[in-house]
């Protein structure tokens, strides 16, 4: 057995210790081991599928951002909550797409993590996540509104100043944060 096949083990064992150990040690194998892993990913076992995206969170290529993508649309609430706190350790702005489904979610506590990755994308999030703020269709999630005001970009200062007069108390909250973040409506005093 080679080392990579020793790590497979490893990572599908029952003991969760060895299999942390083996999702950390993966990414020393690169390409070989990430072509195992996305094989893995389509596992009828949702325990396999869970330690699959734990240890593609591991690894720093951009080949991993489309097997976390997948993994959003998993069967598993498990499989899919590691996927999202995959994102948020691994930020790109080509989740956001796919992270804004979940912000209306209300399974578990999918709505936070993913807001939490798209908080982690950073300012590069802003424009979509403006623009999916002020869909005439639906109002926005709460969890919208936090991710936006913790960006801490001025270009979501109009839309922070309209969702002031939101109905859902949670979204005049965030909405209000995200002002003050940015110190706006907030009065500068000298001590003189």
């Amino acid at each position: 057995m080679s080392e990579l096949d020793d790590l497979f083990a490893g990572l599908f064992n029952a003991d969760d210790r060895l299999a942390e150990s083996a999702a950390l040690s993966l990414p020393q194998h690169g390409q070989a081991a990430l072509e195992r892993l996305s094989r893995s990913l389509k596992s009828p076992d949702p325990d396999r599928r869970w330690w699959v995206v734990r240890a593609l969170a591991a690894f720093d290529l951009p080949e991993v951002f489309p097997l976390l993508i997948q993994a959003l649309s998993d069967d598993d609430h498990d499989v899919v909550a590691c996927a999202l706190l995959a994102m948020r350790s691994r930020p790109d702005v080509s989740h956001v797409p796919h992270l804004l489904p979940l912000l209306s979610s209300n399974i578990n506590n999918f709505s936070r993590l993913a807001a939490d990755a798209l908080i982690a994308v950073g300012p590069a999030a802003a424009p979509i996540l403006i623009e999916y703020t002020e869909s005439p269709d639906q109002p926005p999630p709460s969890e919208a509104v936090r991710a936006l005001a913790h960006l801490d970009d001025y270009r979501a200062v109009p839309t922070l100043f309209r969702l002031l007069d939101s109905d859902n108390p949670l979204v005049e909250y965030w909405a209000q944060q995200g002002l003050e973040n940015l110190s706006i409506g907030m009065a500068f005093f000298s001590p003189d």
